[in-house]
């Protein structure tokens, strides 16, 4: 039996689309890509890696966490409304407000997931990364996905009434656990894989920059010849269309990723300044110690890493304007030689941004931090 040509390019359509199925929903090997492995499974599974349209149960997980971030801040808000004369609302409205900013977040990125994945792509084919550096990599999503899970249950101990019977107190205990592990799960933790995933993006992009800069180092002054300047400048320029795309994907995921740390961290600051120790009951100080040691890291991570990124190519400039200085004055015959260097010098410094309103440098974190303290104090004592 003979198959047709249009019968045989269906079945090789279905077979490939098959096998590409299998790549994304059942294959167990390394993802093809310069991320973790889990950070992986965590963008699939979420839905902000475009090719897990493909996979049904990637579809189902991504539904079902859209629904969690809805309903979420559907209680969240309906909580306000019910506190809406507690001396507290400033407080707890600033707590509240971060879950709405992981819905904007997801959001945001959500819609440049088409890039995401294309980015991913190039990066893993500049460079792939160690597997002892991906492995503790892993380690740290594991921890950040395993904070809300202690966090629920710590919560639900103490939440628990013993003269409830068996069965009701079961139900209701599984109903609070999974409230709260609901409420952690947007809020710090998705904010946090999130803010992970950036500065993981950012410190490929930097061993981009680094392997370049000891590549010119090494190179000797008179084997630094034009040829050899040209090629430095397209690697670079292969860098710099990176770091632009990574730029557009977390404009506005890294501006409400900082702006939700912020909210949060003011918001334990506050509750703090405006009760005495000997009020602090085991519920709220569990709750304000969680996520301020979450937002703090979460904060300080994307800020410091993020800000690096001047640093690392003013680095660059200097070894590049080095090798080619030195190679200027080895021979005088070099003086006719084209000045490539100023294709690199005269080029502003790169420098990531959030929204173009907080700009990614290392001052930057002590002008939030002191921005926070100040303006958290300033907020408390107008309220007293």
């Amino acid at each position: 039996m003979y198959l047709s040509s249009s019968d045989f390019r269906t079945s090789f359509r279905k077979s490939k689309k098959l096998a590409q199925h299998k790549h994304i929903c059942g294959n167990k090997e390394k993802p093809p890509c310069s991320i973790p492995r889990l950070l992986f499974l965590f963008l699939c599974y979420t839905g902000l890696n475009k090719e897990s349209d493909t996979c049904a149960l990637y579809r189902i997980t991504t539904l079902t966490f859209n629904l969690v971030l809805i309903c979420t801040n559907i209680s969240s808000w309906y909580l306000i409304w019910q506190m809406s004369k507690i001396p507290n609302l400033e407080v707890e409205l600033a707590r509240l407000t971060c879950y709405l900013f992981a819905v904007a977040i997801y959001y945001s990125v959500r819609r440049k997931r088409k890039l995401l994945t294309k980015t991913i792509k190039i990066m893993s084919r500049i460079s792939s990364p160690s597997s002892l550096h991906e492995r503790k990599l892993n380690i740290l999503v594991l921890m950040i996905l395993c904070m809300p899970i202690f966090f629920s249950l710590s919560l639900l101990l103490l939440a628990a009434n013993p003269t409830d019977s068996k069965k009701t107190s079961t139900i209701k205990e599984f109903l609070t656990g999974f409230r709260f592990y609901c409420y952690a799960l947007v809020h710090p933790t998705f904010t946090n894989l999130v803010a992970f995933l950036y500065c993981v993006l950012c410190q490929r992009c930097y061993s981009f920059i680094d392997n370049l800069t000891e590549e010119i180092s090494e190179s000797p002054a008179k084997l630094f010849n034009p040829a050899k300047q040209i090629a430095v400048l397209k690697r670079k320029a292969t860098i710099d269309d990176v770091l632009k795309n990574v730029q557009n994907i977390f404009s506005f995921a890294s501006f409400f990723i900082v702006t939700a740390n912020f909210l949060s961290c003011g918001a334990v600051i506050a509750w703090a300044l405006t009760n005495q120790l000997k009020d602090y009951q085991t519920f709220m100080a569990i709750r304000s110690v969680y996520s301020v040691v979450n937002s703090f890291a979460s904060l300080t991570s994307v800020l410091w890493i993020a800000g690096e990124l001047p640093i690392r190519v003013q680095r660059l400039k200097e070894a590049f304007y080095e090798k080619a200085h030195r190679r200027l004055l080895s021979a005088h015959h070099h003086l006719k030689e084209p000045e490539l260097k100023r294709e690199l010098l005269e080029k502003s410094d790169h420098a990531f941004t959030a929204c173009n309103i907080i700009h990614f440098r290392r001052s930057t974190l002590l002008v939030v931090f002191g921005t926070l303290l100040t303006y958290t104090v300033l907020v408390v004592s107008e309220v007293n």
